[in-house]
């Protein structure tokens, strides 16, 4: 929830109207002294809770009159999934019934279209955001766990209602998952308990980030939560529950004394009877939860599983990696690269993408191919499908390849080269993550000069943010530098990360290195970036990744 004050309020339209976009965007952009405000779009109620940041959105608006929606369905599913968040229905002239019903099924207030000015729109939403707030907090007393802001026992129960009721009127599945941490009692033993808040916080950061905007987490006690899946086959369930595994074992730097590594027993089963409650499940999830502890910890357990063995070959996690050696999911979206002096695009990005459900990020799968230890051969068949991708963009655009630096340490280099086309070799740039160097960075020098000699540039990504290193910056002297998104999204109201990025350049100035700054977002982030003299960009402002066969610029 976002309050009234100097901070940004995000504003949601659910809408697919490009007239209807425009014109909110504009009333914001007018009402802009009173806010400020950061306009999102979506097509649909489904599509927006599907947003990695639908919740927390501050303000949502639609209008349930939409020809050809069913615009109260839409409503009334928003509200029971973002409780807390001021919904506002807009109403057309002629339309009170339907304007009474938006308010009967939960909107906070109802504003007519006609009526509409940037003034009377920016007071209605600091209205609606007080009127919540208030609301909110006595909500959260009761209903928030205070340390992870998850739901807790009694605010699960509510959502559990809900999802119930719409299992008994859809008839889709509904799953329950319970996570248990391993060996927690020794983290809060050795390093104390303020060590342990503080890995509970992240904990909770990952589920949710996780977790598809359906789901909902919630922290049960302990170092225990549990999760309902809407709508979620038993196999589906168990790859979710694979990729929270994976992404809560990440090393946790910056908790405790030195980074941690924290993992988690899981369990799933069906969520069945006509009102079933949280004592219910955790009686159920319990049983199947020792089981993954028994079975050595760190792994996942589903009700019907036999010995320990998945319900489907296609639900293990061994075979989503073994599909993803083969390449056969594999397929490639890009993202153009703008010159920010002139708008022009100077060149595209190419980024891999799985059509495995739950597993269609390279965050996701990269993860379980780092477990089963075949990320080097799947960051190669990702290279294959990438450079495949990129052929037909016109020779004067610059072509952007990821490969991990552990790829390019083991990997013959000069194998990786054969695979560009030699008439456009030197319009190719091979992008390394700076936070993926782990160690040494010498041990790329080798690599990167073959790739130098071959005519390919080298960039080295996500600068700025986390582990970076000057050390990285001075031995391999990249062509490239890319500052991460982190640190130029909101730079414009940002005074520290303006000063970070000013530094940043300097460097980049003395190695003769080009910037490209990631993760641009708004117009206000690209006048400021321009305003600095940073040359190019990429970001949301100009749309999502799209499918690399419908990429290619004829301009």
């Amino acid at each position: 929830m976002l309050s009234g004050g100097s901070a940004s309020i995000r504003v949601l339209l659910v809408d697919r109207d490009p007239r209807d976009i425009a014109w909110m965007r504009e009333l914001l952009r007018e009402a802009d002294t009173q806010g400020p405000f950061h306009f999102e779009h979506a097509p649909s109620a489904e599509a927006a809770l599907r947003r990695e940041r639908c919740i927390g959105a501050g303000v949502v608006l639609l209008d349930p009159g939409r020809p050809g929606v069913a615009g109260l369905e839409e409503l009334k599913l928003l509200v029971e999934r973002l409780p807390g968040e001021p919904v506002l229905a807009l109403s057309r002239d002629g339309d009170e019934a339907l304007a009474l019903a938006a308010l009967h099924l939960g909107a906070q207030d109802s504003l007519r279209r006609s009526e509409l000015t940037p003034d009377s729109l920016a007071r209605s939403i600091r209205f609606a955001l007080e009127r919540a707030l208030v609301g909110y907090e006595f909500v959260c007393q009761a209903t928030i766990d205070p340390l992870t802001a998850l739901p807790n026992r009694r605010g699960l129960q509510q959502r559990l209602a809900v999802e119930a009721s719409r299992r008994r009127r859809t008839g889709r599945e509904l799953l329950a998952l319970l996570l248990d941490l391993d060996d927690f009692k020794q983290i809060n033993d050795r390093l104390g308990h303020a060590c342990g808040d503080a890995v509970l916080q992240e904990v909770a950061r990952r589920l949710q980030r996780a977790l598809r905007g359906t789901d909902a987490a919630a922290r049960i006690g302990g170092d225990e939560f549990l999760v309902l899946l809407p709508e979620t086959s038993l196999a589906e369930s168990r790859l979710v529950a694979e990729r929270i595994r994976l992404a809560l074992s990440e090393p946790m730097p910056g908790v405790g004394p030195r980074e941690l590594h924290v993992t988690a027993s899981i369990g799933i089963v069906q969520v069945s009877g006509r009102h079933p409650g949280v004592e219910d499940l955790l009686v159920q999830t319990h049983l199947l939860l020792q089981r993954s502890k028994n079975r050595g910890k760190n792994c996942v357990s589903v009700a019907g599983e036999t010995g320990g063995q998945p319900l489907s070959s296609d639900a293990g996690l061994t075979d989503i990696v073994r599909r993803l050696c083969s390449g056969r999911p594999l397929r490639a979206v890009s993202q153009p690269i703008h010159d920010l002096r002139d708008g022009r695009v100077f060149g595209r990005e190419f980024l891999s993408r799985s059509s495995i459900p739950v597993f269609e990020h390279p965050a996701d799968f990269f993860r379980a191919c780092l477990e089963s230890h075949a990320l080097n051969q799947v960051d190669r068949q990702c290279w294959r499908t990438c450079v495949h991708a990129s052929l037909d963009v016109p020779q004067r655009q610059r072509r952007h390849l990821n490969l991990f630096a552990s790829t390019l340490v083991e990997t013959d280099v000069a194998d990786l080269i054969a695979e560009l086309p030699d008439e456009s070799r030197e319009s190719y740039c091979v992008e390394i993550s700076e936070q993926q160097i782990l160690g040494d960075p010498g041990g790329l020098a080798r690599p990167v000069r073959t790739l130098r000699e071959a005519g390919v540039q080298v960039a080295l990504d996500d600068v700025g943010f986390g582990r970076s290193c000057m050390e990285s910056l001075l031995l391999l002297e990249p062509e490239i530098v890319k500052v991460d998104r982190r640190c130029t999204t909101g730079i414009a109201r940002s005074p520290e990360r303006a000063r970070a990025l000013e530094r940043l350049l300097q460097i980049a100035q003395t190695l003769g290195s080009t910037v490209i700054a990631e993760g641009i977002e708004s117009q206000e982030d690209l006048d400021a970036l321009r305003e600095r003299g940073v040359p190019y960009g990429q970001g949301f402002l100009w749309g999502q990744p799209v499918e690399a066969e419908h990429t290619v610029d004829a301009a």
